[in-house]
């Protein structure tokens, strides 16, 4: 979503609007820091100045976006593509790295987000779908102190999301005590931010009780711990804090006994992974809630100690990707922080990509199984 979309002009606090107009001249937007007045704008309405005339362009044809356009992309939307790529090494070069991700994820992948749209609309068009295409649900939230705005498919949330929120709902009032689910998932996948959508729905579903959500990051070794040992990859001996995120870098035992309080139903403390101090925070979080979610990497791994995890949970969830779309993920979002995208390619490729094989490769069976098809769709198989 663009930092500077508002509903009205009361949404957003003056200090948000002000470090917008700051924004926007910092990347050469703006010649000056604007008022938030001129700054905050309300979107793509008819009565709005648009450069590309998108918006009547839309309105004269009967249609909601470009993506439902059959001569997208036309030239005219070539243009804004080019206009809008043509800024990116200059915020690149000025901004932060959450500034940059606010950035890219609102101009600089909007080609991308709408031609996912428009394979929407084509698969209607086939019978695919039905032929009304429902408009994706977007969230924004900040996850590891980053801003992400996610978009979901209709079809994941009425389909598949809801439904199992109302299915952990009836377990848990069946059983008439805490329910725990484990979520399983490769890097990249979004499993933070899926669970925290979920904790969303779970709000604004009548039909289901609230959700409380937990990550299994907090269990990472401590730096001390990691920096002081080694191990041997591809057959040379390394510092263990190389491969930090890989199975042998977690506290196994430690994160076995929580998970133990958590399905007795014991109130009891959970750790956060805190990026700044590259260390977790014992008991950040009070684990209370009725329904518990946890995430993470190799919750449902088919190993030694691992594997004993999933005989606490009441319910199991793996998500599945293609190798190829995790790589892409990861590398825009590692690149964000990171001189050039060929150094996060090669971080990526050392680390990530060998955690996401472990994932793929060696996780167990789950009560459900999701296949991520793209952004924000997914698919039971």
């Amino acid at each position: 979503m663009c930092p500077r979309y508002v509903l009205h002009p009361y949404e957003k606090q003056e200090e948000e609007l002000h470090h917008t107009a700051e924004l926007w001249a910092k990347i050469g937007y703006r010649d000056h820091v604007v008022t938030n007045e001129e700054i905050a704008c309300s979107g793509c309405k008819p009565e709005n100045w648009c450069r590309y005339h998108v918006v009547k362009c839309c309105e004269d044809k009967g249609i909601r976006t470009c993506a439902e356009c059959d001569a997208y992309p036309c030239e005219n939307m070539k243009e804004c593509f080019q206009v809008t790529r043509s800024f990116e090494p200059a915020c690149r070069r000025v901004c932060t790295d959450d500034e940059f991700g606010r950035l890219k994820r609102a101009f600089f992948e909007k080609e991308e987000n709408l031609r996912s749209l428009a394979t929407l609309e084509q698969r209607g068009q086939k019978g695919q779908m039905t032929p009304e295409v429902k408009c994706p649900v977007r969230f924004d939230v900040r996850i590891n102190g980053l801003e992400v705005n996610a978009v979901y498919s209709r079809d994941s949330i009425e389909n598949i999301f809801v439904p199992l929120l109302r299915k952990l709902t009836k377990m848990r009032r069946e059983k008439n005590g805490r329910v725990l689910a484990l979520f399983a998932a490769p890097p990249g996948a979004g499993k933070s931010t899926l669970l925290s959508f979920l904790a969303k729905l779970a709000e604004e579903d009548e039909q289901s009780d609230e959700v409380q959500v937990l990550g299994m990051d907090g269990f990472h070794r401590r730096q001390a711990y990691l920096v002081s040992r080694t191990v041997v990859r591809d057959g040379a001996e390394i510092p263990m804090v190389s491969i930090k995120g890989a199975p042998q870098t977690f506290d196994l035992k430690k994160l076995t006994e929580r998970v133990q309080n958590i399905a007795a139903g014991r109130t009891c403390g959970w750790p956060v992974y805190d990026r700044r101090l590259h260390d977790p925070v014992d008991d950040a979080v009070t684990v209370d809630g009725e329904i518990v979610l946890i995430e993470g990497n190799y919750l449902l791994l088919d190993e030694p100690g691992w594997r004993d995890l999933r005989n606490y949970a009441d319910h199991t969830v793996l998500i599945r990707a293609d190798a190829e779309l995790l790589r892409k993920r990861l590398v825009d979002r590692k690149a964000m922080g990171m001189a050039s995208r060929e150094e996060a390619e090669r971080f990526v490729e050392f680390s990530d990509m060998r955690n996401v094989r472990t994932c793929l490769e060696r996780s167990g069976g789950a009560d459900l199984v999701l296949e991520m098809v793209g952004d924000g769709e997914f698919a039971v198989i």
